[in-house]
């Protein structure tokens, strides 16, 4: 990051009261600042500085949840849908540039009921899905029109988080994956 999008980044964060431990916005699509194709200087810019480089225990959690990629560099809370919920941006290992996001249930006993609401949200933004694996793991998925929408099966509260991805077509490329086709 360049001195002045640092100061930037510091001066935003300082003047707006940002934190991405306090930050908890209204809308499940807050991530959307973030086009496919910025970089994370640029993604961290965009999202007034509640999107922070993965750092200490929180990078672990981050790399754990990000399949698929070799490290994340942002994160943030928000409140989807009256859900708590961390994003991971993702960037492509080979251009630096955003690929995907990540949104993980912070709470996992709330996994099935977040799910199945999710899911039916889903269902009618954009059609019924096609049931399909990643990595080996049951998933649903959608198609999107920036890419495809990824959706795994809610683990037992005890096992983790439920979590979706949404996932540019170069992020999928970038991962040696075809897209899918819902026929």
């Amino acid at each position: 990051m360049t001195v002045a999008r640092l100061y930037f980044f510091v001066v935003a964060t300082l003047v707006c009261g940002l934190s991405p431990l306090t930050a908890t916005p209204a809308h499940a699509d807050d991530w959307e600042f973030a086009e496919f194709g910025m970089t994370v200087d640029q993604v961290a810019v965009a999202s007034g500085g509640r999107a922070v480089t993965c750092m200490g225990k929180m990078a672990e959690w981050c790399r754990s949840h990000s399949p698929g990629y070799a490290w994340t560099a942002l994160w943030m809370k928000l409140k989807v849908d009256g859900y708590d919920v961390i994003a991971l941006f993702n960037f492509d290992d080979k251009t630096g540039r955003f690929a995907e996001v990540s949104l993980t249930l912070s709470n996992p006993l709330d996994n099935q009921r977040w799910f199945e609401e999710t899911r039916d949200k889903l269902q009618r933004l954009y059609g019924p899905e096609k049931r399909d694996s990643i990595a080996s793991t049951p998933a649903w998925k959608w198609k999107w029109e920036k890419g495809e929408i990824w959706m795994y099966d809610p683990p037992r509260a005890s096992l983790g988080a439920a979590s979706m991805r949404y996932v540019s077509l170069a992020g999928i490329a970038a991962m040696g994956l075809k897209p899918f086709d819902p026929n």
